[in-house]
């Protein structure tokens, strides 16, 4: 179903503040889980190679409204139509690259909308994180690399950008474990918008024989209303929630299931 996403101020905009360098206002965005992660609007004189506009995700809240700690983010493919093509931007005057700035979070899922990063987003990381990421920017793989501070990142992508990733990995000399997700949500529309790389909407990693326990934000789809995950692509059995990972078959160790969106023309 198609989610309207409503926009708050989380600065106070002074003078000096509306000088940051290529965006409108900074702005907070409820998400998945509500969880809340800020996006900030860049205009095209920043990144003409990415499209005409797109938003950039900041910082991520540490706990929840409840207390929790909040230890798994998805990051939006897009608000309001929109696509999110960063991770990160620079603040006043370009001085100072934001980045994810959580003591606390443990695994952040990407969409394959992002195509960049600042490159330290993932710097003074606290922790050892799992990034899972869905489309082909080496960017990420590369500021995870560069900013590993000592800590051993783990990245999965998708089944279909493995070799891809491994070739760059490669080349950037190694320092970091990557591996394929074994679970690909997939947009399954022929008319996918251009700002995402690849079909698949997120990945996922979930032990074998065990169930999968996190849903990505809901996909929208100009024109449809979304109706659920189904195990097929033609989307004829519903995924209900409990469906469990299916352990390789004998002499593999690797097996991939993908969830499909099914879509209901308005």
């Amino acid at each position: 179903m198609k989610k309207s996403f409503k926009f708050a101020l989380v600065l106070t905009v002074s003078a000096a503040a509306i000088m940051f360098s290529g965006c409108k206002e900074l702005k907070d965005i409820t998400a998945f889980n509500d969880l809340v992660n800020y996006y900030r609007f860049i205009t095209p004189d920043d990144e003409r190679d990415l499209g005409k506009y797109y938003y950039a995700a900041g910082q991520i809240d540490e706990y929840h409204k409840d207390g929790d700690p909040n230890t798994v983010q998805f990051v939006l493919p897009e608000v309001n139509g929109i696509p999110v093509r960063g991770l990160g931007y620079s603040n006043f005057m370009n001085s100072n690259n934001t980045n994810h700035n959580s003591a606390v979070i443990e695994k952040i899922y990407i969409p394959s909308t992002v195509a960049r990063t600042n490159g330290r987003y993932f710097g003074n990381c606290k922790r050892e994180l799992t990034v899972y990421c869905s489309g082909n920017s080496a960017l990420i793989m590369k500021d995870l690399i560069d900013n590993s501070d000592g800590n051993n990142h783990v990245l999965y992508v998708w089944s279909g950008m493995y070799s891809y990733f491994e070739k760059y990995l490669a080349k950037m000399g190694g320092g970091l474990s990557v591996h394929k997700g074994n679970v690909a949500y997939m947009f399954n529309a022929d008319d996918m918008p251009n700002y995402y790389a690849t079909e698949c909407y997120y990945v996922d990693y979930v032990e074998y024989g065990e169930k999968i326990m996190r849903r990505p934000p809901e996909p929208v789809r100009e024109g449809y209303e979304f109706e659920g995950w189904y195990i097929e692509p033609d989307c004829q059995t519903e995924w209900s929630g409990s469906y469990m990972v299916p352990e390789p078959e004998e002499g593999n160790d690797y097996r991939e299931i993908c969830l499909y969106a099914k879509w209901v023309k308005d």
